[in-house]
């Protein structure tokens, strides 16, 4: 079979018909409606909590977080109908904002906000984006139960009422976006703070975080978001076409659950056994390898143990832009990597924790290749990856590591499958 690389250069790679496993992605649901249609009938009946109409009243200060670009929802099409929504409850415009959850990502330019959040929508309101090492911009909120800081930005702890709008899909960190993580992963501290949750998570093989909504770190996440006071979200599942299929509104938590459990009848790609090399096409959400990496935690659980991977991304930004420590430290094992934040020799934890997850992902040093063609190889060796010009050469390269007939199984979307057995 012949597989191309849709929107790249690359010419396409044959796969003989008995070596391909076969080739996966998200699913294609049928929609309920159009998004103005499922966003009105989610607030007039929001899970888990009363209509905003009885929740807000005039004088209060609400605050609306969206995602930034790398959120998928259509935020454009969210923010004009509930934003409407919650003046006619009463709460005059002056006392709406929308901040931006950038994580710890750079800030959008002005025309990528323009397109984020739709005409108009700058004239209107108040519009900030987190900016995650200004610690002028930042609030502490003291420790949870188990004594994990909470540093978030300050406009959270000013505002009466916080609303988060978001897409939910599989993450590496929270086990899905959405609910919770608007906070404690999109509107996060600096790096010895609230970031830890990627280090935490990093702790963790991918097998117990990707794809499952109760794990040990949204469990971090849930309680940082209570104490931050997450009061309703709105949450979009988009299946694989990019089309909106389910809008939940509601509890954070209740809401968050409910996409969950949509998002995996979409996401979770059920593979027919371990692949001797797996082909992960990282799709649109490959602006760096920071946010491509994540086809590589995918692939990885579709890989037999020895087996290779092979990541075709993009990166036009680079490997990690905020993060350029990720290039000075280069790929290690987590314990050393463990060691090394304990010493002050490494002090982006943001950064280590990416390391350690790359590290997690390729196993097996020399099975891992990188189709780009804005890396070098030295930016790829960094993170413990042989660059490769075209996906046939890299898969020429697997064929010397598993052997010259090896199965192979191509993932699309990758950044945001999770392969089940």
């Amino acid at each position: 079979m012949r597989i191309s690389f849709p929107g790249r250069a690359y010419a396409p790679v044959d796969v003989p018909d008995a070596c391909l496993l076969g080739v996966y992605g998200p699913a294609a649901l049928r929609s309920r409606g159009s998004v103005a249609e499922q966003l009105a009938v989610s607030l007039a009946r929001p899970l888990g909590s009363e209509p905003l109409e009885a929740r807000l009243r005039p004088g209060m200060r609400v605050l609306v977080i969206v995602g930034d670009r790398t959120s998928l929802d259509p935020t454009a099409l969210l923010l004009p109908p509930l934003l409407d929504a919650v003046q006619r409850a009463g709460v005059a415009a002056k006392d709406l904002e929308i901040l931006v959850a950038t994580a710890s990502r750079r800030v959008m330019t002005p025309e990528e906000l323009r397109q984020k959040l739709g005409a108009g929508i700058e004239a209107r309101y108040p519009v900030s984006q987190h900016r995650w090492s200004s610690w002028a911009e930042l609030r502490s909120l003291g420790d949870t139960p188990d004594g994990f800081p909470v540093v978030v930005n300050s406009k959270i702890a000013e505002a009466d009422f916080v609303i988060a709008v978001h897409d939910v899909v599989p993450d590496r960190v929270g086990g899905y976006t959405g609910g919770s993580a608007a906070i404690a992963q999109g509107c996060l501290g600096d790096t010895h703070s609230t970031l830890d949750v990627r280090w935490q998570a990093a702790l963790y093989p991918a097998t117990e975080i990707l794809g499952i909504a109760s794990n040990p770190i949204r469990r971090i996440i849930d309680e940082i978001a209570r104490i931050a006071g997450l009061d309703f979200v709105v949450q979009v599942v988009l299946d694989g076409r990019g089309e909106v299929v389910d809008v939940v509104s509601g509890d954070p938590f209740a809401a968050y659950q409910a996409s969950a459990t949509t998002a995996l009848q979409i996401y979770g790609v059920d593979v027919p056994a371990p692949a001797d090399v797996v082909i992960a096409d990282a799709g649109s959400a490959d602006w760096d390898l920071f946010q491509a990496a994540k086809g590589l935690y995918a692939a990885r659980l579709a890989t037999r143990p020895g087996g290779a991977i092979i990541l075709v991304a993009g990166c036009p930004e680079g490997v990690a832009p905020t993060h350029s420590q990720a290039l000075r430290q280069c790929v290690q094992t987590v314990s050393r990597i463990d060691r090394d934040l304990s010493l002050g020799i490494f002090t982006d934890i943001v950064a280590g924790a990416f390391l350690a997850m790359v590290s997690r992902a390729i196993e097996t040093p020399g099975s891992c290749y990188l189709v780009s063609q804005h890396l070098s190889q030295e930016e790829g060796a960094c993170v413990g990856l042989t660059l490769s010009p075209s996906p046939g050469e890299a898969l020429d390269r697997a064929r010397t590591v598993v052997g010259s007939r090896p199965s192979v199984l191509v993932l699309r979307q990758a950044t945001v499958v999770v392969p089940r057995f």
